[in-house]
């Protein structure tokens, strides 16, 4: 996803929904999010073969896109990550942290190709299963208004087991030592 820190976005809509899963039916929220401009170094901080597909000159930071990119919709990964909706950039007193979150297939378009200088705008649907710790209060106040967005990986689950196994009294002996005290 996105690596740079306060991205700024326009806070689009908020869809919150019931879905079946296998543990029973879950709550979920959808919080969509439009990047306008979407530009090539935002491009390549997500994959730098996405840049390629959609701007004439990928590896300049303001590249201009490729005329037949018109509306573009990719999957974004299946990985989890944290997201930070702050309401004034760098401040950590007035935000919301949504984790885990993921990410519906990305959209990307160019809403007016005949413009002087067309620019690319990214559409992000953000999705986030509702348990007890979840408070979304401080969104309902920023609905159609700018933010800035921040993402961070999660860390992955410890596997205990092999770091068990790893440090068991067995694998700490000294190699090619036998029958030395």
């Amino acid at each position: 996803m996105l690596t740079s820190e306060n991205v700024k976005a326009l806070f689009k809509a908020m869809k919150l929904r019931r879905v079946d899963a296998p543990d029973g039916v879950q709550r979920l929220a959808e919080l969509q999010f439009v990047v306008d401009p979407f530009t090539s170094a935002m491009a390549n901080e997500i994959d730098s073969s996405l840049a390629d597909h959609l701007f004439a000159f990928p590896a300049e930071p303001t590249s201009s896109p490729r005329g037949d990119v018109l509306d573009l919709k990719f999957a974004s990964g299946s990985a989890l990550f944290g997201l930070l909706v702050r309401f004034v950039p760098d401040d950590d007193t007035a935000m919301v942290r949504i984790t885990p979150a993921s990410i519906a297939p990305l959209q990307v378009r160019l809403p007016d190709p005949d413009a002087a200088r067309p620019k690319l705008v990214l559409t992000l649907t953000v999705q986030h299963v509702i348990d007890p710790d979840t408070d979304l209060r401080g969104l309902v106040h920023l609905f159609g208004g700018e933010v800035y967005l921040t993402f961070g990986a999660l860390q992955g689950a410890l596997d205990l087991d092999a770091i068990n196994a790893q440090l068991s009294p067995a694998s700490m002996r000294p190699k090619g030592r036998k029958g030395r005290p």
